[in-house]
C-alpha cells in the first residue's frame, strides 16, 4: 500500500504581527518613561525655583530689619552726640537757695518766690491796672507790680502790709507819697524800687554776670516803669528766664535779651536772715 504523504505548510504572519505589537510596547513604555522623566525634571526645577523664592522672601525681611537697626543705631549715636555736644556748651550755674523758709513749708524763700511767680503767670491775668477798695485786685487781674506780691504770698509773707508799714515808719524815703494810699502803694513799683534798696541786697546790674543771677531775684527795668521775678530756668548761654506781667502772652521768658526788653536799673535779693524781724510781717496777720 502506498503511503499518502501531505505536505505540511506554516503560516507565520502571525509572528510579524506579535513583533509589531511587541515594539508598540516597547515604544510606547519609552515614550512615557521620557514624559515621566521630563515631568519630573520639570516638577524638580518649579519646586527648587519656589524654594529659592521663598528664601529670598524669607531672608529680605532680616536684610531689611538689619538695615533698618543700623540706621536706628546711627540715628540714636548721632542724637547723642549732638546732647553731649549741646551739654557741653551750655553753661552751668550752681544755684543759690535761701537759709530761710519763712512760712515753714519744707520749701526755701527763694523757691517760694519762683513758685508763687510761677503761678501768677500760670493764671495769665488781665493786665490791668485799676485800683481795687481792698488793694489786693483778683486772681485774673494784675500789673506787673502784682506778680510780686504773690510771689511773696507764696512764701508767707504779707508784702503789701510790709510795705505799708515802712511808708509810714519812713515817709521821708517815699519823697512822692504825699499821703499813704493803701489801696495802691504797694503796686507802684518806685515804691518797691525804695522798700528793696532799703531791706534787700542789692546785685550786679550786668546780665552776663550769670552766677549773681538766681531764682527768686526781683529785678526792676527802666527806671521804675517795670518788676519782675528770676526764674530757676535758664537758656544755654546760663542767662535766666524773668516771669513778669507786661501784657505778654509768655509770662515767663527769656526777656532779659530780648530785643525789646527794657534796660536793667535794679536787681535785689530778699534774704529775710538779714532783716529786722519787726520788718517782716506774715501773710494773714
Amino acid at each position: 500500500m502506498e503511503a499518502n504523504h501531505e505536505e505540511v505548510k506554516l503560516d507565520y504572519s502571525w509572528i510579524g504581527a506579535v513583533i509589531l505589537f511587541v515594539l508598540s510596547v516597547v515604544l510606547v513604555a519609552v515614550c512615557l518613561s521620557r514624559q515621566g522623566a521630563a515631568v519630573d525634571k520639570w516638577d524638580k526645577g518649579w519646586t527648587e525655583a519656589a524654594t529659592n523664592r521663598e528664601e529670598a522672601e524669607t531672608e529680605e525681611p532680616e536684610e531689611s530689619t538689619e538695615e533698618t537697626t543700623e540706621e536706628a543705631k546711627t540715628i540714636e549715636e548721632t542724637t547723642e552726640e549732638q546732647t553731649e555736644e549741646s551739654t557741653e556748651h551750655r553753661v552751668i550755674v550752681p544755684t543759690i537757695y535761701s537759709d530761710v523758709d519763712y512760712n515753714g513749708n519744707g520749701i526755701d524763700d527763694y523757691s517760694d518766690f519762683v513758685l508763687g511767680a510761677r503761678q501768677d503767670a500760670i493764671n495769665h491775668p488781665t493786665y490791668d491796672d485799676r485800683w481795687w477798695a481792698e488793694g489786693y485786685p483778683p486772681d485774673d487781674i494784675g500789673v506787673c507790680s502784682d506778680v510780686i506780691w504773690r510771689a511773696f504770698k507764696q512764701a508767707g509773707y504779707c508784702f503789701k502790709e510790709m510795705v505799708d508799714a515802712d511808708i509810714l515808719a519812713r515817709p521821708e524815703a517815699y519823697p512822692l507819697i504825699e499821703r499813704p494810699e493803701h489801696q495802691i502803694d504797694f503796686r507802684r513799683v518806685r515804691n518797691l524800687r525804695i522798700f528793696f534798696e532799703q531791706y534787700a541786697v542789692s546785685l550786679t546790674l550786668d546780665i552776663y554776670s550769670v552766677e549773681e543771677w538766681q531764682p527768686g531775684d526781683i529785678v526792676i527795668f527802666a527806671e521804675d516803669k517795670h518788676i519782675g521775678i528770676v526764674s530757676d530756668i535758664r537758656d544755654e548761654n546760663g542767662i535766666p528766664y524773668i516771669i513778669h506781667n507786661g501784657g505778654q502772652d509768655e509770662r515767663e521768658e527769656n526777656y532779659l535779651v530780648q530785643e525789646d526788653s527794657q534796660t536793667v536799673t535794679g536787681h535785689y535779693r530778699f534774704d529775710a536772715s538779714l532783716i529786722s524781724e519787726g520788718v517782716l510781717i506774715p501773710w494773714g496777720e
